[in-house]
């Protein structure tokens, strides 16, 4: 089933706002319980990318969304890859102000 924006635009704009609402939120708390402020880039990036795919996961394996399923599970491998290559600006700025202020 291809997706069609207007049928998909809620399941579209969550997968363009989990990478930093919930990998880089998930990050930032994980790396503040164990009282790392200065993590490496690359660190932080794991650590978002794996919060993002924990959460993800269950939205790959909702029934409700099999047409989708396809869709979601290439969206979720492409947003991964962009959180641990450094190309998602929004889990950058995130790390940026957790170095800066934490």
């Amino acid at each position: 089933m291809p997706v069609r924006t207007d049928e998909n635009y809620e399941i579209m704009r969550a997968l363009d706002e989990l990478p930093h609402i919930v990998g880089a939120t998930c990050a930032t708390a994980l790396l503040r319980a164990s009282h790392n402020k200065t993590p490496s880039r690359d660190e932080y990036r794991r650590r978002a990318a794996e919060c993002f795919a924990e959460y993800t996961a269950q939205i790959a394996q909702n029934d409700g969304l099999s047409g989708l399923s396809d869709y979601i599970k290439r969206r979720i491998n492409e947003e991964t890859e962009r959180i641990l290559s450094g190309k998602n600006p929004q889990v950058e700025r995130r790390y940026k102000r957790y170095v800066d202020y934490g």
